[in-house]
């Protein structure tokens, strides 16, 4: 997800298309959580939800059976397009906009939502728009998971693989991880949102079956591997060796001489923050 506060990375077009073919998506658990807040005050049938700093559009689809209008905002036209190619839901639509000016009326929002974004922010802004676009009673949810790491069942396996792929993380990419990602990395713990309604869930956890191929992706997809790249754009890819790592820790799980088809899960804590609109004065 990107913003306007958030790094150019996310503008380029390739960029955009790794964030669409390995980004995990979310489970239907999370929108049930913002649903079930969200009903408190607010009976269905809901009307409008915004889904703000929506990228390419894996949080705003899944809004759409439970609304009759979903509208995903993002400053980044290549994320947009690749929202657009993929998105069949006719109740969908995509407007280039900014978490700090978000394109809807005074009013007109039961549910402004943001994924794996807020931290890209300028949190007092979003805030204040939140309050512009909600209905009295209307809600935020900011929501997105912590650190991926490589699991499996066996335990020997799993230790190697999350050694190795957390040293990458920590001594490789560390260094260009930018200050605003380590607060969703900690899961937006330091994060408060100024709601006198609100509440914090940390109950979900986002698992998505992978095999190695689509870990290698998933790691091109993060912020820091982009900027790194772009520091060192003739440098040999440290993924290539990595990936060689992966494998030989992987293959005492193959049953042939293709650890690269072994599958195993990708497993993150789920945060969810959520806050009502309960001042009618807004």
């Amino acid at each position: 997800m990107s913003s306007s506060a958030g790094p150019r990375l996310y503008k380029c077009a390739a960029h955009a298309k790794l964030y669409r073919m390995f980004r995990p998506t979310y489970p239907s658990s999370v929108v049930d959580k913002i649903l079930s807040f969200l009903s408190e005050k607010l009976l269905p049938p809901f009307d409008v939800a915004v889904d703000v700093g929506c990228g390419t559009g894996q949080s705003t689809r899944f809004l759409a059976p439970h609304f009759r209008k979903v509208v995903g905002v993002d400053p980044s036209d290549a994320q947009l397009q690749e929202a657009w190619a993929i998105t069949k839901e006719q109740n969908v639509v995509y407007r280039n906009g900014s978490a700090e000016e978000i394109p809807a009326e005074d009013r007109s929002v039961d549910l402004v939502t943001t994924a794996q974004s807020l931290h890209w922010f300028n949190a007092e802004k979003f805030f204040t728009e939140c309050n512009r676009v909600l209905k009295p009673q209307g809600c935020v949810a900011a929501y997105g998971y912590g650190i991926m790491l490589p699991c499996m069942s066996n335990k020997e396996v799993q230790s190697l693989m999350q050694k190795e792929y957390m040293q990458m993380y920590n001594e490789i990419l560390g260094p260009y991880l930018d200050e605003r990602s380590k607060l969703a990395h900690n899961c937006f713990r330091d994060i408060t949102i100024p709601y006198t309604d609100s509440r914090r869930d940390t109950t979900l956890v986002m698992k998505s079956t992978v095999h190695i191929d689509d870990l290698i992706g998933y790691i091109k997809s993060w912020s820091s591997y982009q900027k790194y790249y772009r520091k060192y754009p003739d440098k040999i890819d440290f993924l290539s060796e990595y990936r060689k790592r992966f494998l030989n820790i992987l293959q005492p799980l193959s049953q042939s001489s293709q650890p690269e088809k072994i599958e195993f899960d990708l497993v993150a804590p789920i945060f969810i923050i959520l806050g009502r609109n309960v001042d009618s004065t807004l």
